[in-house]
């Protein structure tokens, strides 16, 4: 019974409480920031993040790369390519996969032709 006489009260005070903000009841629009008010449909577009220029199609052997542009691939027999030895390790660059010596962030060899369907 306490349980159904609190559920009650809760649904009496919530049906009481006003479901748009008006700048007396938004505080944040004093201060320049929008009131967003649940259930409000929002006006703003969300901003997508800006894509990179695409390089070349293909890099040459001998390139170096920009170190923190690129992932790395830490998985590569999931996607087929033998394993990565003698410090060197391979990266997706523009949907490609390349051999990248690690030191330098020299390409070795495009090695995309090696990968498996899952690429």
């Amino acid at each position: 019974m306490l349980k159904l006489i609190t559920f009650v009260g809760f649904l009496l005070t919530a049906s009481s409480i006003p479901l748009t903000a008006t700048a007396q009841s938004c505080a944040m629009q004093t201060t320049g920031a929008s009131c967003v008010v649940a259930g409000e449909p929002t006006t703003a577009k969300p901003q997508l993040r800006q894509r990179r220029a695409p390089m070349v199609d293909m890099l040459d052997a001998g390139t170096t790369l920009p170190r923190g542009e690129y992932n790395v691939i830490i998985m590569a027999d999931y996607y087929g390519l033998p394993p990565v030895q003698d410090g060197w390790v391979y990266m997706d660059i523009d949907r490609q996969v390349y051999r990248v010596d690690f030191s330098s962030h020299t390409v070795i060899d495009n090695v995309t032709h090696q990968t498996a369907a899952n690429w």
